[in-house]
């Protein structure tokens, strides 16, 4: 992949009502344990929009994602479908469609 990058997102509820918390962790005990690490609650209704936007791009990943096993081991997924789908290339252009 071109970035390095993993969602901090944390979204309860779903629609309008839906509460975002964006944060710094990546809620690992080295991570909460050993450090500062902050999470903010997102109040712009634009902006909580795009979170969840790029939080949905995620999910329909296809082409890298991988899932955690019940004994917390990485297994990658098989597409489900034939058409891949790679988050990483469809945020990059949703970011190129909206500028």
């Amino acid at each position: 992949d071109r970035y390095l990058e993993h969602t901090r997102l944390l979204i309860f509820g779903a629609g309008d009502n839906a509460e975002v918390i964006m944060g710094s962790a990546d809620l690992m005990t080295r991570n909460l344990y050993h450090r500062i690490e902050v999470c903010v609650p997102i109040k712009n209704s634009s902006l909580k929009k795009e979170l969840i936007d790029y939080f949905e791009i995620q999910w329909k990943d296809n082409d890298k994602a991988v899932v955690l096993t019940s004994n917390l081991e990485q297994e990658k997924t098989e597409p489900d479908t034939q058409e891949i789908f790679n988050a990483q290339t469809s945020i990059y252009n949703y970011l190129q469609n909206r500028s």
